[in-house]
């Protein structure tokens, strides 16, 4: 088995595209740049595999996190 040493960082994934975020910044401001920077207006923001529905109940930052996921808001279908 090969070892990897993993980025220092948190991982951030937008539209299956990994990114390394440092666990300082802000999670609110980084999460809508990156949403905006890949096109995306409605999205929902997984972390650790949880989603985060309300951007209120976000962290203030990713200390303690380990994936973010940025994913497209499908409303088909949405009430």
């Amino acid at each position: 088995m090969s070892w990897n040493q993993d980025p220092e960082g948190v991982k951030l994934v937008v539209n299956g595209n990994a990114k390394v975020v440092m666990p300082s910044d802000n999670f609110t401001e980084t999460v809508k740049k990156m949403a905006k920077d890949a096109g995306l207006k409605t999205f929902r923001v997984i972390v650790d595999g949880n989603e985060i529905e309300n951007p209120g109940d976000a962290p203030a930052d990713f200390n303690g996190v380990t994936v973010v996921k940025i994913e497209p808001y499908d409303e088909a279908g949405q009430e």
